[in-house]
């Protein structure tokens, strides 16, 4: 029987990924930084990145019904949200993103049963501070979904996505900065999502509720 394609949450979330790789590729192109950027040149940004990826993805299948048609506002409402947030949280600091998207590929690694492996991901977003003789190194990996990290698991194992992330980005930058000491400074999940907040009569007090939903979640 031929297989029914239905949209599910993963594709939301490969939608979002795509969306804001596009989104920073924009804004390099522009001339433009994170926290630079004027909002309105930032709110088209964010709707050409969002109609790129729904014609990438196949946009007959996205407006195949009116569940499909919605996903596609709640995408743009949640990637609108989270270039919001996570400029404020930049604007806080001194880290500047310095890739997105990035491939990882680990060393072959030989197993005690004789046979090998090796690991492929991609880094959603690396942000660097350099400081004096150091170069500080920050990992952010998007989620759709919730996702903790949990000190307890990465002991055992079972949580290694991150660490070895921050392993193959110093050493990368060691590379680039064979002069500087490279040190890890962040490992941190954002989960992206639209939180519902109660509405204050002071803006920047809502506005503080959002970014304390929308914090990312890490050590």
């Amino acid at each position: 029987e031929r297989e029914r394609y239905q949209f599910q949450a993963v594709d939301l979330g490969n939608l979002f990924h795509g969306a804001m790789e596009k989104f920073a590729t924009k804004l390099r192109r522009g001339g433009f930084t994170w926290t630079t950027i004027p909002e309105d040149e930032r709110e088209m940004y964010i709707k050409e990145s969002v109609e790129e990826c729904i014609v990438d993805y196949g946009n007959t299948i996205l407006y195949s019904s009116a569940r499909n048609e919605y996903m596609i506002t709640r995408l743009e409402r949640m990637l609108k949200r989270s270039i919001w947030a996570l400029t404020k949280q930049l604007e806080k600091g001194d880290f500047i993103p310095e890739a997105y998207e990035m491939s990882y590929d680990s060393k072959r690694m030989e197993l005690e049963d004789g046979n090998a492996m090796r690991l492929h991901g991609k880094i959603d977003r690396v942000d660097l501070c350099e400081s004096g003789e150091d170069v500080f190194v920050k990992i952010i990996d998007y989620k759709t979904g919730a996702k903790a990290f949990d000190l307890g698991e990465l002991y055992h194992g079972l949580q290694m996505q991150l660490v070895l992330y921050m392993n193959a980005v110093m050493e990368r930058e060691q590379g680039r900065f064979p002069e500087k000491n490279i040190r890890p400074a962040a490992l941190l999940y954002y989960q992206m999502k639209d939180p519902l907040v109660e509405k204050e009569e002071a803006k920047s007090e809502s506005e503080q509720k959002l970014l304390k939903e929308l914090r990312p979640n890490g050590v």
